[in-house]
């Protein structure tokens, strides 16, 4: 299985806090066999080596000079909740430069799967290429919104944008690890159920956060 993982934050050089959680996961994808490619945005501090790490990683330039790539990697928000104003200058580069190099890869590498961190902006990155190539969707919701704007946006994106891609690939019923995330992303399933794992299985998928994708792809998340 050919697996290409897109998200905008990832530890930018051994050792470094930013989301390590987003590489431990493709790095045990990799480990279990599964090809694993991750298209993340560059930074100026972005400094791995291919001796650092097993997964096919990739960057792509969205603005010149390096120095103003400045989204991700825990750059984007004010306290977490504001976006900061050079965000809207910025984003449009990095949506096409993302979305471009996506194409591509997967034309490379031919992609099983499309797993995106976050709604966005990688669920919409990855919603095009998946409705142009009908590609299975994974979208990973790390934490909940925390504001009423912040809801609303998700709830726009999904009932506009998302639809676009074929139901058939889209989650219509996500699977949570807390029921006090249910009342929050209640609008992404039409039927309101929302199947939860049992105590063995939640505590597994906690331990092991490569079997949380497995999961998903079986549920056809």
């Amino acid at each position: 299985m050919k697996i290409c993982l897109l998200t905008h934050t990832y530890p930018r050089f051994p050792n470094d806090t930013t989301a390590p959680f987003v590489e431990s996961t493709a790095e045990k994808l990799q480990k279990h066999g599964v090809e694993v490619t991750v298209l993340t945005p560059d930074t100026p501090k972005f400094a791995r080596t291919t001796a650092d790490h097993t997964v096919n990683l990739q960057t792509y330039r969205y603005f010149f000079p390096r120095r103003f790539q400045l989204l991700g990697y825990s750059n984007t928000l004010v306290n977490d909740c504001e976006l900061k104003r050079y965000v809207y200058l910025l984003a449009p580069f990095m949506f096409l430069s993302a979305i471009f190099h996506l194409f591509r890869l997967h034309r490379k590498h031919g992609f099983d799967v499309i797993h995106a961190q976050w709604l966005l902006p990688n669920g919409f990155i990855g919603a095009v290429l998946c409705k142009v190539y009908e590609l299975p969707l994974v979208i990973t919701m790390q934490g909940t919104p925390r504001s009423s704007k912040e809801k609303f946006t998700l709830e726009y994106l999904w009932r506009r944008i998302f639809p676009t891609v074929p139901r058939s690939l889209l989650a219509l019923q996500p699977t949570v690890l807390s029921y006090l995330c249910v009342s929050d992303i209640q609008f992404v399933s039409h039927s309101r159920k929302f199947p939860t794992p049992d105590r063995p299985i939640k505590t597994a998928l906690r331990q092991n956060l490569t079997n949380l994708l497995f999961y998903a792809i079986l549920l056809k998340i």
